[in-house]
């Protein structure tokens, strides 16, 4: 999908770099003995509780805990990212175009990657680095919406999410897994 078929305000979240935080983007590492532990806090996040009288009741999902509170009181590390999640999204699924590979989706908001996934997924973001040429072509052919003036910012943040990406799958070593959230 291109980046101008997506919503004005998706564009917008990338554009507006912290200004309009519309998508929040945090990355985890947890150890791998919270694997089981991280799909039952998914599993019990939400419970069902009848409301209403009489014959009027019915049952509404209460949020019990967030599954993001499980994740800061037992991740090795925290990294938020300092953008619109909306620029994680393009970077990784518009921009490379092969994340799928090895971020596996969980939800809408979460996606998890094993130590071998994140090892050969490096690999594959390595061998792909930001080029400014190759990043001015993507975003003037995705974005018509950024103006010759906004280039070398937007070259800065793509470089920047790059860097955090580095960072975060260097850091899921063998005995740990990694959690990408995406807050909407």
């Amino acid at each position: 999908m291109r980046a101008t078929e997506r919503p004005l305000l998706v564009r917008a979240g990338v554009l507006q770099k912290g200004i309009l935080m519309s998508c929040v983007a945090t990355f985890y590492k947890l150890d791998n003995s919270k694997y089981d532990d991280f799909f039952k806090a998914k599993e019990n996040e939400y419970r069902t509780e009848k409301i209403g009288f009489w014959i009027f009741k019915k049952d509404v999902q209460v949020l019990e805990k967030a599954l993001w509170e499980f994740l800061d009181e037992s991740s090795l590390e925290k990294l938020d990212f300092d953008y619109s999640g909306f620029l994680i999204v393009t970077y990784l699924w518009t921009y490379l175009d092969k994340t799928d590979d090895y971020l596996k989706s969980i939800d809408e908001y979460y996606s998890i990657i094993t130590a071998e996934d994140s090892k050969q997924m490096l690999e594959y973001i390595n061998s792909k680095p930001i080029v400014e040429n190759e990043i001015i072509e993507f975003i003037k052919t995705e974005d018509s919406l950024i103006g010759d003036e906004e280039l070398p910012e937007m070259i800065t943040i793509y470089k920047n999410t790059y860097d955090t990406l580095v960072k975060w799958l260097s850091s899921i070593e063998e005995n740990s897994f990694g959690i990408l959230h995406l807050a909407f």
